[in-house]
């Protein structure tokens, strides 16, 4: 049984957006088949202004909230689409991908380990005793486990520090400042010290040559 929604009319609100920002993103209107909400359906009076305002039918008692178009909408141009953003959009998906692959050959304990330190870095809290309680285990048993593992805690701190900075470095809307407090360092000189003795340069160049 489906549970109450918080709000009666936020599906088809939020529906409703979406299907205006995608007729502005095409410059033309999408053509909707189908409306599919899980509340229940209004008095019969109340159908045609939900059509009206969708240009589909709407059905209500759906097992979801969800709406149908035709595929062939994937090949259609976006004239507004900001071509500007491709770069950092191709990036992030580079690196969701190269996660995903770097994840799927890895222990299940060290994914789960670099996920609570990438949560907890920019709090400054990424400590061995700060992860082991977020993942309701005694440092002595986190420790166990990446030893099992073959690896050990600050090793995978180290490692994770290193791909979040290479990340970021590439990212020019982050000054030097702010990339190190999002490495849970509380200095940016300790992250200076920190990046050169890894790579023998400073994350500014390393930045620049990105």
């Amino acid at each position: 049984m489906l549970e109450p929604l918080p709000c009666r009319h936020r599906p088809e609100i939020v529906m409703a957006g979406f299907l205006s920002f995608a007729n502005w993103l095409a410059h033309a209107r999408m053509p909707l088949q189908e409306v599919r909400s899980a509340n229940a359906q209004p008095e019969p009076q109340m159908l045609p202004p939900y059509e009206q305002s969708f240009g589909a039918p709407v059905r209500f008692n759906a097992p979801q909230n969800c709406a149908r178009f035709p595929s062939a909408i994937l090949d259609l141009p976006a004239p507004n689409a900001d071509v500007s953003l491709f770069p950092a959009l191709e990036r992030h998906a580079e690196q969701l991908l190269a996660a995903r692959e770097r994840e799927s050959h890895q222990a299940a304990i060290l994914n789960t380990v670099r996920r609570q330190i990438v949560a907890l870095l920019a709090h400054g809290n990424a400590r061995l005793a700060e992860v082991a309680a977020g993942l309701d285990c005694t440092p002595r048993t986190l420790q166990r486990k990446l030893a099992e593992a073959g690896t050990h805690y600050q090793a995978v701190l180290d490692a994770t520090r290193r791909e979040l900075a290479e990340q970021y470095l590439r990212e020019p809307g982050l000054t030097m400042s702010e990339v190190a407090f999002l490495l849970g360092y509380r200095e940016q000189s300790s992250f200076n010290h920190a990046f050169r003795d890894r790579y023998g340069t400073t994350p500014a160049a390393c930045a620049i040559k990105h």
